[in-house]
Parts: structure tokens; sequence; C-alpha cells
């Protein structure tokens, strides 16, 4: 069940949290909402360095570590398609075994013939 709860914001924040919300099309309650929800899901440490960053005003440190991260989540989005792929016998002529760079070319292939089917 729903649970409503109130927050104070600053006003930098606040216009973050509208324009973040205005670009992606939902109501600064679902962004708020969101937000919490990916926000306790992460680890104490990470939580923890971000507010840290964001304290000590250090935007280098920040998009740094954002850079990171986007490392890290395109390379989980990456395995876990070519995983999904692999399990839709999408590769058919790929080995179970077969490394991630033969699963790339593979994945490589099958999108560009997937380009040219659909031009």
């Amino acid at each position: 069940m729903p649970t409503t709860v109130s927050t104070n914001l600053d006003d930098a924040v606040a216009a973050r949290a509208r324009d973040i919300a205005q670009r992606e099309h939902c109501s600064l309650s679902t962004l708020v909402a969101n937000a919490v929800t990916v926000f306790t899901e992460l680890p104490k440490e990470l939580r923890d360095m971000v507010l840290d960053l964001r304290a000590a005003n250090d935007e280098a440190q920040l998009h740094a570590l954002s850079n990171e991260i986007r490392a890290i989540v395109a390379r989980t989005r990456f395995d876990r398609i070519a995983h999904r792929l692999a399990a839709e016998v999408k590769f058919p002529h790929l080995a179970a075994d077969a490394s991630e760079l033969e699963i790339l070319e593979a994945a490589t292939a099958l999108t560009l013939n997937e380009i040219r089917r659909r031009d």
C-alpha cells in the first residue's frame, strides 16, 4: 500500500528534479519515488560517496564516478542482452563456451543484418 512522504528540497535540487521529470516525461512525484527506490537499493558506501562529493561540490569527481557507473551499466546491459539472445538461440553457430569477443562479433553481425533487412 502506498505511503505518502513529504520532504523539503533546496532550490537547486528542486530545479534539477523538475528538469529531469520534464525531460523524462514523468511527474515530479514519480521522479522522487523512483529516486528514493534507486537510492535505497544502492550500497551505503556508494550513497555516502555521492553525498560526500555533492557536499564538497566536487563536480569533477562526481562526473568521474558517474562515468564509471555508466560504463558498468552499459556492460551489464550488454551482458544481459547477449545472454538473452544466446538463450533465444539467436546465435546458433556459437559454442556454449563462446568468448565475449565471439559473442560481440556475432551481435554486431546480427545488428548489421537487421539494419540491412530494414533498409
